[in-house]
């Protein structure tokens, strides 16, 4: 009997052995998922230079002291910016492998298209690029990254984690109990861009912020920043067709759009906050109207600028007439660099480029080519001495129009060693080799002159 007995002993001590073993082994920490989606989002800073900060406040439960918090991640995100921080958590690792399946889990009702089918059942597995569906015909394996659309049950939406998304596993340490934490990254190809309509007559204004590069964001709040801070890489630019709006009338102050507040300081950008939630989509373009106002149109003129010093024949050139408006931002805010659309009695007259304006500062925009004003440059005299050559240039406008003329005058010598030795008329500004003429006005139906002299060096 004692010895029948010996073999179930030795058993049991084998046995808990074993167990002893197996308790001193690490064991892997619980994965917690923080998101379904890569397409969650809870706040979206836009920036103009492409890029954009998105930002989620999850909670998660953790039963020892390392949880590995598990998210999927967008397309274009900027991996080294993930960060997340909460009280009492520590972060220990961040791992990411692409995926083509992140938002999906095991247990799933889904619809997967691929190769022109569609396979309805719950997602088994995930093996690979395999998901293993159990459907009514079976089980069925289908390639994931020949999927076109995935749908999820019971919303049926479309996984927003297409191929190029990242699967991220970030190990904290923190006490067992709730947490909550703050899950932040930077994303490139998702920003606005401000835009301007200016009417030009009363300097009525509106304010646009375009949004694009957009995913499946639903009741997000927002933030817009004017400016661009630096970065080390090029962003891809994306590029959109703009609409236009009726010009309201305008308040000589500024006012902003009820779901804007005015801008705040964040070091040399300035922030503006949108006060209520926003839901958009793949692949969308929103504009939204920031602020309204009215800034101060100083002056309406046409600008010549002639290059003298090429040293061609008294035949004479033509040279570009433009017609431009300066104004004077008199609102309360800054204007941040984008496209200035100028209107005239609800028609568009042209636009251009504005680069960051003060409060109070002035800028002038080309609107186009003038019609009824003709400039013409010609050589007027040359002579030449001993190491000396002198030249005379003579800039001819002439003017068919009805009404009096506005007019800027900049002439400017491109020769190698040339000085200047006059101008006229002799109230032109001299700096340097250019010589401007601020303001003249050329009479209906008259012509008026130019002229700038200046010897160059013989080699």
């Amino acid at each position: 009997m004692q010895r029948r007995l010996l073999l179930p002993i030795a058993v049991l001590a084998l046995f808990g052995t074993l167990l002893a073993a197996a308790a001193l082994l690490p064991s892997s920490p619980p994965h917690v998922p923080l998101a379904r989606s890569a397409a969650e989002a809870d706040h979206v800073t836009f920036y103009q230079n492409g890029i954009a900060d998105v930002r989620l406040h999850r909670n998660f439960t953790a039963t020892t002291d390392a949880t590995d918090l598990d998210l999927p991640l967008p397309p274009g995100v900027v991996f080294g910016s993930l960060a997340v921080e909460g009280p009492g958590v520590s972060v220990v690792s961040v791992r990411s492998a692409l995926a083509q399946t992140s938002g999906l889990h095991a247990g799933d009702t889904v619809t997967v298209h691929a190769d022109a089918e569609s396979y309805h059942g719950v997602l088994q597995a995930i093996e690979g690029d395999r998901l293993a569906i159990r459907a009514e015909r079976g089980l069925v394996y289908v390639a994931a990254s020949k999927a076109t659309a995935i749908g999820v049950e019971p919303s049926g939406a479309t996984d927003a984690s297409p191929p190029g998304s990242l699967a991220a596993s970030v190990r904290v340490h923190a006490a067992p109990g709730a947490h909550e934490v703050t899950v932040s990254y930077l994303v490139q190809g998702a920003g606005w861009t401000p835009s301007l309509r200016l009417d030009a007559e009363s300097g009525n204004l509106t304010f646009f912020a375009t949004l694009t590069g957009l995913d499946d964001w639903g009741g997000v709040t927002l933030d817009l920043v004017a400016g661009a801070p630096h970065v080390v890489y090029q962003p891809q630019p994306t590029f959109m067709r703009d609409a236009t709006a009726a010009t309201p009338a305008m308040s000589a102050g500024l006012s902003y759009d009820q779901s804007f507040a005015p801008s705040t300081p964040l070091g040399e950008l300035h922030r503006y906050h949108y006060e209520g939630k926003l839901d958009v989509a793949r692949g969308e373009s929103i504009r939204l109207v920031v602020a309204q106002g009215r800034v101060d149109v100083e002056r309406r003129y046409l600008e010549v600028a002639a290059v003298t010093g090429y040293g061609f024949p008294s035949d004479e050139v033509e040279v570009p007439v433009v017609e431009k408006l300066r104004f004077r931002n008199a609102l309360s805010e800054p204007l941040p660099p984008g496209l200035v659309r100028v209107y005239q009695d609800g028609a568009w007259i042209g636009e251009d480029a504005l680069p960051a304006t003060p409060k109070g500062a002035e800028a002038n925009v080309t609107l186009g080519s003038a019609q009824d004003v003709v400039a013409k440059l010609a050589l007027a005299s040359h002579a030449a001495s001993l190491g000396v050559e002198s030249w005379r240039y003579e800039l001819t406008l002439t003017s068919h129009k009805d009404a009096p003329a506005d007019v800027r005058v900049t002439m400017e010598v491109s020769a190698y060693r040339a000085t200047v030795t006059d101008h006229a008329p002799e109230e032109g500004e001299l700096r340097g080799d250019k010589v401007s003429w601020e303001r003249a006005t050329l009479a209906p139906g008259a012509s008026a002159a130019w002229s700038l002299s200046f010897d160059t060096q013989k080699p």
